[in-house]
């Protein structure tokens, strides 16, 4: 093997890589609380249910239709939560735009269903299919609602997305710190940024302290 294919293999393999491209149609659009727990709970929604699905039916799939038919099972899933968002919250669904149906084809959940689902028994892949799924959603919570209190200067600001009837939100910050750039997708990536960047200090941290525990006094 070449250099040139290993340099390759390696980019296309590497987590980090992959789990940038994942989360970034994700966070993208959220700009708000609740864009965020919408993203994110379609997220937690459709890798629960490929997982699962995959992970039962493993021993029935070819080898060479493996890839088609985790498509399929990703696009379906998809399409069926995409359709119920847009009879039951229409305007949240409309501000996800093209990035919804594109949560079928999103790197982190074809990666995982590739590498884990088909490859495990069910009772495993629930659980660990639930710790990844849960973790993307909090970093989607999370940058929503930085990226709200940033550039809004509070939260639940559109409430009235999901009932027109309710009062629009808590007023955090006056109206002086707010900062337009974190409504856009370049202030979601640089929050992103910095809670993964954050978020490995504190596991190299955490892990540094496991490594070296502190010494038992006599």
């Amino acid at each position: 093997m070449n250099k040139e294919s290993t340099f390759y293999m390696g980019i296309g393999n590497n987590p980090v890589y992959l789990s940038a491209l994942g989360v970034a149609p994700l966070v993208v659009i959220s700009k708000s609380l609740l864009t965020g727990a919408f993203i994110g709970a379609v997220f937690v929604i459709t890798l629960m249910i490929t997982a699962v699905v995959i992970s039962s039916t493993r021993s029935l799939i070819p080898t060479f239709t493996r890839l088609i038919y985790i498509l399929i099972l990703s696009t379906t899933c998809v399409t069926v939560l995409s359709l119920s968002s847009q009879a039951l919250f229409y305007n949240l669904s409309v501000s996800a735009d093209i990035y919804l149906p594109l949560i079928a084809m999103n790197s982190l959940i074809l990666f995982y269903l590739e590498t884990e689902a088909l490859k495990n028994k069910l009772q495993n892949i629930f659980r660990s299919a639930l710790h990844v799924s849960i973790l993307i959603m909090f970093i989607c919570l999370l940058v929503g609602g930085v990226s709200e209190l940033l550039s809004q200067g509070g939260v639940f600001l559109e409430i009235e997305e999901i009932n027109s009837n309710s009062a629009s939100g808590i007023k955090l910050m006056p109206d002086i710190f707010r900062m337009s750039i974190f409504n856009t997708a370049s202030g979601a990536f640089i929050i992103t940024g910095c809670i993964l960047s954050l978020i490995k200090y504190m596991n190299k941290c955490f892990l540094t302290k496991k490594q070296n525990p502190p010494p038992v006094g006599n």
